[in-house]
């Protein structure tokens, strides 16, 4: 055997060594990033939390119906997702509680404050409970849903439970 070939299997055995090596250091890494996560969510489980997630979306434009003899009919509705500020506020549990004692900072306590993402969507960690979802528009918050017993855009959290919660600005024309 050459120098040389004696010198690249060196190098070549060396490099399988690095290789291997960083291989193996990168499976202990997602190791204990999966022990990690798994403490994570046994905790999650075990505490009275649930998780909210949803996209916030502006409709803008003329979104009148349209009425056209061919298939070439365009709208001027814009549907998209913004990054905008969003307050978590509590509601109380209307089981327990007559809504029309309490005052109105007491219905409305603020709970947290977050922003979503640029394409509208936010994922939230809450304990178990009644919320409202409110998103600042122009300098107010914003709510267009109010169920039957006048709660605001309100959404559940319930233990260990993933809920979906979708907020829509509408700044259309209809």
């Amino acid at each position: 055997m050459s120098k040389h070939s004696y010198f690249m299997t060196i190098i070549l055995l060396i490099i399988g060594i690095i290789g291997t090596f960083i291989y193996f250091n990168n499976q202990i890494s997602n190791l204990k990033i999966a022990f990690q996560q798994k403490d994570v969510m046994d905790l999650f489980l075990e505490q009275d939390l649930g998780i909210s997630f949803g996209k916030i979306t502006l409709v803008s434009g003329n979104c009148m119906p349209i009425a056209c003899d061919n298939l070439s009919c365009a709208s001027d509705c814009l549907i998209e997702g913004v990054s905008k500020k969003i307050y978590i506020r509590k509601i109380p549990n209307s089981d327990n509680i007559n809504l029309s004692d309490l005052k109105q900072e007491e219905k409305q306590k603020l709970i947290k404050t977050i922003i979503s993402n640029s394409d509208g969507s936010y994922i939230l960690i809450l304990p178990i409970g009644k919320y409202s979802l409110f998103v600042e528009d122009n300098g107010k918050e914003y709510c267009n849903l109010f169920d039957i017993q006048g709660n605001a855009c309100m959404f559940e959290i319930k233990k260990g439970q993933i809920t979906q919660y979708d907020s829509q600005i509408d700044h259309a024309t209809w």
